[in-house]
């Protein structure tokens, strides 16, 4: 589902406000076959709610921080065809968000000094 891979790919290279993350999370929830898969831990450890999108078969499923809303982590995998017995494939993508910081600037500046 193309509005869970936007969310993951906004939260792995910026670092949304609460008043942006709650936007974002509404337009989410307000999407048509989300599923709540209820809680789970991702790969560091850290115990979030899951949310996933089924379509094409494959689903994409992130794992959100209850309190804040932030994204802990992003996954893409492949599923077996309804009425199948077949399990589940490994994860084709998992991406976890370990850290956030926010800069004054857009780091630019910077790199645009350093030799090549």
């Amino acid at each position: 589902m193309a509005g869970i891979r936007a969310v993951a790919d906004l939260a792995g290279w910026h670092s949304p406000n609460r008043p942006q993350r709650m936007a974002m999370l509404a337009v989410l929830a307000s999407t048509d076959g989300l599923m709540w898969l209820g809680w789970t831990i991702d790969r560091a450890g850290r115990r979030g709610v899951a949310v996933g999108y089924d379509a094409r078969g494959a689903r994409d499923l992130l794992v959100l921080d209850p309190a804040s809303g932030e994204v802990l982590a992003y996954q893409h995998t492949a599923i077996p065809a309804r009425g199948t017995t077949a399990r589940p494939l490994p994860a084709e993508q998992y991406v976890l968000y370990l850290s956030r910081d926010r800069t004054a600037g857009t780091g630019l500046e910077t790199r645009l000094r350093e030799p090549i």
